[in-house]
């Protein structure tokens, strides 16, 4: 019994590392890959982001882990639109506001979790976006 409990166990780990993909590994995209960044507000108001910001912006989201599952969560606080040097579009939904710490690719099924560095990053930017 404790040896089928170990294989199970040990089973369990190693597709859970296969899984544990980031945003930018998953899709292969890399910040050369991306020429801009803006962000559609829940008021509506869109906001484009300069290459200092794109980047830091773009480095937070790439350490997204994914994670299976379908979320019942209230709407997002923005969404993010990013567009490729080779003229495609992908559209992220974040939630980050409220002890939230995801986002959605509209191309996948489940979500990303952000670790806390990220997330206060992602906060950082739109804290200075909603100043000016």
């Amino acid at each position: 019994m404790v040896f089928i409990f170990l294989v199970i166990l040990l089973t369990g780990c190693q597709n859970q590392d296969a899984a544990n993909m980031t945003w930018g590994n998953k899709h292969s995209i890399s910040i050369e890959d991306i020429s801009g960044v803006d962000f559609q507000m829940g008021d509506g108001t869109v906001i484009t982001l300069p290459q200092e910001e794109m980047v830091r912006y773009l480095n937070a989201i790439s350490s997204g882990i994914s994670d299976k599952g379908q979320l019942d969560i209230r709407p997002a606080d923005y969404a993010a639109e990013l567009t490729l040097k080779n003229g495609e579009k992908r559209e992220l939904s974040v939630w980050i506001s409220d002890g939230s710490n995801l986002f959605t690719d509209h191309e996948d099924t489940g979500h990303y979790i952000l670790d806390e560095k990220a997330k206060a990053t992602m906060m950082e930017i739109l804290n200075e976006k909603e100043e000016r």
